[in-house]
């Protein structure tokens, strides 16, 4: 337990967290999952966390935040990407389903990214940092949330009535905080383009693809290796690209409180796809390449020489200057298609990037409402009963697609 003695006096005589027990608390929020599932939303809150302590915060502009967080150029203008915004909501959303569900919900210490700022706040839990008036409180009591901190420092509650009174509403807090951030709006975009999966009663499908490998049978130095010097190994692989890609639109899904089935392998039939929604992620692209015949853009996986977008079933000008599998690359290519699909009669949706850095970055675009909202702006009226086909571009930092920016639509 931290000491007393380590805080200081905040607004109205409030007691604040020092440095030492912000740290400890920003060590527990990035270590929780909401964390862990998106480097770029562990890297934003460490940053803005760090600032304030070191007393940097009148820098926490978003040009700023663009340029060490995200690798934008000095050239970066805000206005024109909406990076550092969308991340800080993800931030907003991340905190609150974190300090709703049973570990964070016993942090003594709570760290807030209020809403039009990048500068955090740090309070104790149950005290708000402002003085409460009569109006603020509930059925007009004038007390303070001071009140409920003991001289000793741990939060009390005066009878065994107030605290099954605290419990009833923190666990109606938890769940209305819970459906809040989890659960996009019926008038959103992101519900939008997921309607037609929501609105169908079976199960969605996300499908995952194992990716060839090839094992050589010759060693090196014995001459030349030919096709015949080496081994295929099917189903066995898949892209860990692909796999976070899955596993961000499951998650999505079951926020969303909808079911799906995953299914990794090539055990997919044709009849499957009949049955139910589907979500070809990476790889499963190009494996039911058939079932883009005729679309605007593809990615064609047997072109050994151009790693691109192509439109229209020509070489466009969104390539990759390096093979998708080189160590240095630093951007990729993805499309986001949604299909209504007339051999299947079910709606398609497919996700899959030049390699797997744009798989992970078309999966951020499905399942996040201010990405989603952003590619959508100047759609068509009546866009949510369209096909559509979104072309992004992430550039690629530290091993990590950056937030995807649309290059291409079509709608139809």
């Amino acid at each position: 337990m931290f000491m007393a003695t380590d805080t200081t006096l905040g607004p109205a005589g409030t007691r604040t967290p020092s440095s030492v027990e912000v740290r400890a608390a920003l060590d527990q929020v990035l270590a929780s999952s909401e964390f862990r599932s998106s480097q770029r939303a562990h890297d934003f809150l460490q940053y803005v966390v760090e600032a304030t302590l070191n007393g940097t915060a009148g820098n926490l502009k978003e040009r700023t935040i663009g340029i060490d967080v995200f690798g934008r150029d000095a050239s970066f203008e805000p206005s024109d990407d909406s990076t550092v915004r969308v991340k800080a909501g993800d931030v907003r959303k991340r905190l609150a389903v974190y300090y709703a569900n049973p570990q964070g919900s016993r942090d003594r210490v709570v760290i807030d990214l209020p809403l039009g700022s990048y500068v955090p706040q740090f309070r104790y839990r149950g005290v708000d940092n402002r003085t409460l008036h009569s109006s603020d409180s509930a059925g007009g009591l004038a007390e303070p949330a001071t009140s409920l901190v003991s001289k000793g420092g741990p939060l009390f509650f005066r009878s065994r009535w107030a605290l099954l009174g605290a419990v009833v509403i923190v666990s109606i807090l938890s769940a209305t905080l819970y459906s809040h951030y989890s659960v996009p709006s019926i008038s959103s975009p992101l519900a939008q383009f997921w309607a037609p999966v929501f609105q169908n009663s079976s199960p969605a499908l996300i499908l995952v693809a194992p990716v060839p490998i090839y094992s050589r049978l010759k060693p090196l130095g014995q001459g030349p290796l030919q096709g015949k010097d080496f081994l295929e190994v099917p189903d066995q692989f898949v892209a860990v690209g692909d796999l976070k890609a899955e596993a961000r639109i499951a998650e999505f899904l079951d926020r969303a409180r909808r079911p799906a089935r995953v299914k990794i392998g090539n055990n997919v039939v044709f009849d499957d796809l009949r049955r139910s929604p589907a979500v070809l992620v990476g790889f499963s692209y190009n494996q039911w390449k058939d079932l883009n015949r005729g679309m605007r853009f593809t990615i064609d996986p047997d072109n050994e020489t151009f790693f691109g977008i192509t439109e229209n079933g020509a070489p466009s000008k969104w390539r990759i200057a390096l093979h998708p599998d080189d160590p240095k690359l630093d951007e990729d290519y993805a499309i986001v298609s949604r299909i209504f699909d007339r051999d299947t009669g079910q709606v398609l949706v497919q996700v899959s990037g030049i390699s797997h850095y744009g798989t992970e970055g078309a999966a951020d675009l499905i399942t996040d409402a201010g990405l989603l909202q952003q590619a959508v702006r100047n759609a068509p009226d009546g866009w949510q009963k369209m096909n559509i086909q979104i072309v992004l571009h992430v550039r690629v930092i530290s091993g990590a697609p950056t937030a995807p920016s649309v290059v291409a639509t079509q709608f139809w």
